[in-house]
């Protein structure tokens, strides 16, 4: 997924706010960008259920899914004075707001 202010589209939240005079689909960012990102998930068929044999090639696609992943994931390179003050700042906040 790709985040920058065009995907974001801020402005247009902004503009069109609660919807009550306008909505999101009548926008030229909409038009322009609604195709890419139609969202088909990679993993499960939307055709409806089709009986045992797909239910078992799902889960064999999200096995081989999450085996890669696992395989790939690299420790982040994070200087560990900053993660030192990030878990500071998480257990202050932890103290406020669990009493």
């Amino acid at each position: 997924m790709e985040v920058t202010p065009e995907t974001i589209a801020l402005d247009e939240i902004l503009d069109i706010g609660f919807g009550f005079h306008k909505n999101h689909l009548s926008t030229e960012h909409t038009l322009h960008h609604y195709r890419r990102n139609l969202w088909c998930p990679p993993l499960i068929v939307r055709t409806g259920w089709n009986g045992v044999a797909e239910e078992e090639a799902v889960l064999e696609r999200v096995r081989l899914k999450a085996e890669g992943m696992i395989a790939s994931y690299r420790n982040p390179n994070v200087d560990p004075d900053k993660l030192a003050r990030m878990r500071q700042i998480v257990e202050i906040a932890r103290k406020k707001i669990v009493r």
